[in-house]
């Protein structure tokens, strides 16, 4: 938060230059001191000191935000993301969810049985709706209680987007915070949809929400090969818009690896944050169909999927249908 990089407080960089005053005092003290050794010492040290404070406060530029006054809410964040999309880069959220309290050792003993350094993350999933123009957010796995779920705060955003209060909308990726063996690096997935094995492919697909997430203690026993919404001959994507003036029909498509044991898969088709279907079914393949008839002219929504097998889940990214 305090890189130079970011705009810098006008008032700040005023107030920085006060040694210019000191160095006057000392000339003109010095200038007074010609007959008197007293005052033109202490007009060089006058000098010398306002010399010091002026190195120190080089370049004269400081960060519009610090930790020293208080809580300064989304504002720090927001210049990040706006400095990022500037540059062309991604943003996403981190573990919105994570509520983290723990001591850090210094690595001396006796400071840490009198003090030691304390570290704490609170949760911050509201912090997503104030905050605009970021890329995405972490829906798995710390996104689980109020992020992901049916009319959570993901889709608080989307709803904000597909009724014109928002610029862009928000995409769902899985991460894990892989630090040692109780955290396995393959607990959290995310699928990408690409052209190419590039690295272009790879964040066009992050930047345009053709992806999906999955979390789970098996990841591999479940994935969502196609998702898609037609109407005649047009068809969207996830991450894309498709404008139907016919009811909008939904295929998806999901595998399971391991069906030995006969556990059923569950699909639910979230629609602007309410459920507005539901299956069960078993097998190893199975192709899903949902046609919306509620729709009515100048309706726009979005449909997106959950899809559970055991203890393994999925969230797609959203489709967007604009009904003429």
């Amino acid at each position: 938060m305090g890189h130079r990089t970011f705009p810098s407080s006008p008032l700040a960089t005023i107030l920085s230059l006060w040694p210019l005053g000191l160095a006057f005092f000392g000339y003109r003290l010095y200038a007074a001191g010609r007959a008197q050794r007293l005052f033109r010492t202490s007009g060089l040290v006058c000098f010398g000191v306002a010399g010091l404070f002026l190195a120190q406060n080089l370049p004269y530029r400081f960060p519009q935000f610090d930790p020293y006054h208080g809580d300064q809410g989304i504002r720090p964040y927001q210049e990040l993301i706006d400095y990022a999309n500037d540059q062309g880069a991604l943003t996403f959220w981190a573990h919105p969810e994570q509520d983290r309290d723990e001591k850090v050792s210094s690595g001396i003993p006796i400071l840490d049985s009198l003090t030691g350094i304390r570290m704490k993350t609170s949760p911050y999933s509201e912090d997503l709706v104030k905050a605009k123009r970021y890329t995405g957010v972490s829906v798995f796995a710390e996104g689980l209680r109020h992020v992901v779920p049916p009319g959570g705060v993901w889709d608080q955003v989307l709803v904000d987007y597909v009724e014109g209060r928002r610029e862009g909308p928000t995409w769902g990726i899985g991460e894990v915070d892989f630090k040692d063996p109780s955290f396995p690096i393959t607990s959290t997935l995310t699928f990408l949809f690409v052209k190419d094995m590039s690295k272009a492919s790879v964040l066009d697909a992050l930047r345009k929400g053709r992806a999906y997430a999955v979390h789970g203690p098996h990841v591999q026993d479940i994935a969502l090969e196609s998702f898609t919404a037609e109407a005649g001959d047009e068809t969207a994507g996830m991450g894309e818009e498709i404008e139907v003036r016919t009811p909008p029909r939904l295929r998806f498509r999901t595998v399971c690896a391991d069906t030995t044991k006969g556990d059923a898969t569950e699909v639910r088709v979230i629609r602007n944050g309410l459920e507005v279907y539901k299956d069960r079914r078993v097998g190893g393949g199975i192709d899903w169909t949902f046609e919306d008839p509620s729709l009515k002219p100048g309706d726009r929504v979005y449909y997106r999927l959950e899809v559970e097998h055991r203890t393994n889940r999925i969230a797609t990214n959203p489709i967007f249908v604009m009904y003429k």
